[in-house]
């Protein structure tokens, strides 16, 4: 398989290992407004107004994924997209809180939230986890040596050690 190739096919899991984390933490969002809050607190959801709020849900956790780098698994350090995705979440989670309550048309009780932030982090802290492990055993670093002969070309040395994921300078 050629580089380019295999750096599509890592591209595409990377794409697929989001969307699934995505996808999982809406759905968890789901589970428990629709079961820890009582249903006489909102105006009845008639036809598919609740799967509407779930897309909502998606969309946010999705949008602040992406502009918060919560999808960089395996470019950056694990903590640093586990962190980015904590404070996306609680940013979301803030968000969905008073929509609810916008909804009921009172503040709504807030601890299933903070039970919700609390599965959510677990999830984020597991998936991103799980994702860089996969993605460091589909990409093993190039072993490289560099040759300079100023000091201005080690400033190339010092841009490729951040990407340790593709360039090993050995010597």
């Amino acid at each position: 398989m050629s580089t380019t190739t295999f750096d599509g096919v890592r591209h595409i899991v990377r794409k697929l290992e989001g969307l699934f984390e995505v996808v999982l933490l809406s759905l968890v969002y789901y589970l428990v407004w629709r079961n820890l809050y009582d249903p006489a607190q909102f105006h009845a959801f008639f036809g598919r107004g609740k799967y509407a709020l779930a897309a909502v849900y998606f969309l946010l956790v999705f949008i602040l994924f992406h502009y918060s780098e919560g999808f960089k698994f395996g470019h950056i350090k694990m903590m640093d997209v586990v962190v980015a995705q904590w404070i996306a979440m609680a940013i979301v989670n803030f968000i969905t809180y008073f929509q609810l309550s916008l909804i009921a048309n009172h503040l709504i009780a807030v601890h299933p939230i903070f039970f919700l932030m609390l599965i959510d982090m677990i999830i984020a802290f597991t998936c991103t986890y799980v994702y860089s492990d996969v993605y460091h055993k589909l990409s093993e670093p190039r072993n490289m040596i560099m040759i300079c002969e100023d000091e201005s070309e080690l400033v190339l040395r010092d841009k490729m050690s951040t990407r340790s994921d593709k360039y090993n300078i050995s010597k």
